[in-house]
């Protein structure tokens, strides 16, 4: 190929060079300015979005807009990469991408930061109050150095340092605590406060503080009742031996009382009357009232001492009598109505709880038929709950109740601050509530316990015991006739 013909050939591509130098040039800067600005146009929205999604909950609209947002940056800036047309303006676009954005940023964020803010004059024609208005003025300074990242270069959060001067303890104490701040934030940052994710981890903080105290006093009204169900759920001690061929032994089902998952052993015994002795004995307390000095002017006045006499008689019954084995026993009974005299056959049952002696439930006169429950003394002390247990767990249950409510920024009895708890009267008053309220909840569990056991037992043990006495009366009658 001659150089002539290579001439030819490439005039074409020189002319088309430089019509594009001289043409498209021009509308290539022109759309590298365009792109700049949009690109800052849509960091500078996407910079409000990541903000309301940091501090704030973003709603389904702005969750969409920031992907939008992201693609609309993302396809402008692939109109630079290698390969493209535009390629060799990126550095250009990427300067003055940095340029616009330095300028404008901040600016922008000042804008739109400051105008949700309330001016300084609006706080104090709210707040006629000092403490209110300096404690309102300190949450808002607050909020826009934690809005602004720090930011302290704004007149309106100078303003508000200013206006709010130094505070007192009062004042802070107000400014710190947490309904107060959410007041303040209602008022005057009503969308910040709606969806602020400090505020919904504060309410959601609250409304587990709420389920706390109502679990609480859910457990404590139910737990005692547990703790006092529980006494006596061990392994159940041994009945009295029993044989079924021996007429005078008491069948299985009589041989142990389960009351609320307690268990007694029960025992019979018989025996024919050899003597029998009845004496009382008296009881007496005394007390005294007044005695008591006191000065008016110059006379001193005392006023009478007051004795008073209390007195009780118990009766008591002592009775010797031939037991089945032969020996001589005496048996002696408290307060009771029931009567016998030489000669007659008396039986009587007994129970017997983990570690303590017999205690007597009932006699029976087999001669006379007379049957009697000792005046319900003895299914009394048998059917006694502690209370130690109850009580502990009511008192604890209760502490920690009153721990958790005087320390929840709802129910707090004695302030927070700096959310230490100030333990002052109030919790101490609280503290003796507690000791108080479960004793008197001890006393209701004990009676409730005590009258539903006495009701199982005179429904179910009381029928079977009497119907056992007349089985075993001719027995015995054939026994003590042949001895």
């Amino acid at each position: 190929m001659t150089n002539t013909d290579k001439s030819r050939i490439l005039r074409p591509v020189v002319w088309m060079a430089l019509f594009s130098l001289l043409v498209a040039t021009p509308l290539r800067a022109d759309t590298v300015d365009d792109d700049a600005q949009a690109v800052v146009n849509a960091r500078l929205r996407l910079d409000r979005l990541q903000y309301n999604q940091s501090r704030y909950r973003t709603t389904p609209e702005e969750t969409v807009a920031l992907k939008t947002v992201g693609e609309t940056i993302h396809q402008i800036e692939k109109k630079y990469d290698v390969g493209t047309p535009l390629f060799t303006r990126a550095s250009e676009f990427t300067g003055k991408v940095a340029k616009l954005y330095g300028e404008q940023s901040q600016p922008a964020r000042r804008a739109w930061l400051e105008d949700q803010y309330p001016e300084v004059q609006q706080v104090v024609a709210d707040y006629a109050d000092e403490t209110h208005r300096k404690a309102a003025l300190s949450v808002l300074a607050g909020e826009f150095l934690y809005d602004s990242y720090g930011w302290v270069q704004s007149e309106k959060f100078r303003a508000y340092r200013n206006a709010m001067g130094m505070l007192t303890d009062a004042q802070r104490k107000l400014a710190e605590d947490h309904r107060f701040h959410f007041e303040v934030l209602e008022k005057y940052l009503p969308a910040a406060a709606a969806n602020s994710r400090s505020v919904q981890a504060y309410r959601r903080r609250e409304d587990i503080s709420m389920l706390a105290l109502l679990g609480l006093v859910l457990a404590g009204l139910v737990v005692p009742w547990i703790a006092a169900g529980s006494y006596g759920w061990r392994t159940p001690i041994a009945a009295h031996a029993t044989n079924d061929r021996n007429p005078l032994a008491l069948p299985e089902k009589l041989s142990v009382v389960r009351l609320r998952g307690r268990e007694y052993a029960v025992s019979f015994q018989a025996g024919q009357v050899l003597e029998e002795k009845t004496w009382t004995e008296t009881h007496v307390s005394a007390s005294t009232s007044g005695g008591q000095s006191y000065v008016t002017g110059n006379t001193v006045q005392t006023t009478p001492v007051n004795l008073h006499l209390h007195s009780t008689v118990v009766q008591k019954d002592r009775v010797w009598i031939r037991d089945l084995a032969g020996g001589e026993c005496a048996w002696t009974f408290s307060d009771s109505a029931f009567v016998t005299r030489q000669g007659q056959i008396i039986s009587f049952i007994s129970a017997r709880l983990r570690g303590r002696r017999d205690n007597p439930l009932m006699c029976y006169n087999h001669t006379t038929g007379q049957f009697d429950d000792i005046k319900g003394n003895g299914i009394n002390k048998i059917a006694r709950i502690p209370g130690f247990r109850p009580w502990a767990a009511a008192t604890l249950i209760g502490m920690w109740l009153l721990f958790i409510s005087s320390t929840s920024s709802r129910y707090q009895m004695t302030g927070v601050v700096d959310g230490r708890s100030v333990f002052t009267l109030e919790t101490a008053i609280g503290a003796a509530v507690v000791f108080l309220v479960a004793w008197m909840y001890t006393l209701l569990i004990k009676r409730v316990f005590r009258h539903q056991m006495r009701r199982k037992f005179y429904k179910e043990y009381y029928p079977a015991f009497q119907q056992f006495f007349q089985q075993v009366t001719p027995v015995l009658q054939q026994h003590f006739k042949n001895a």
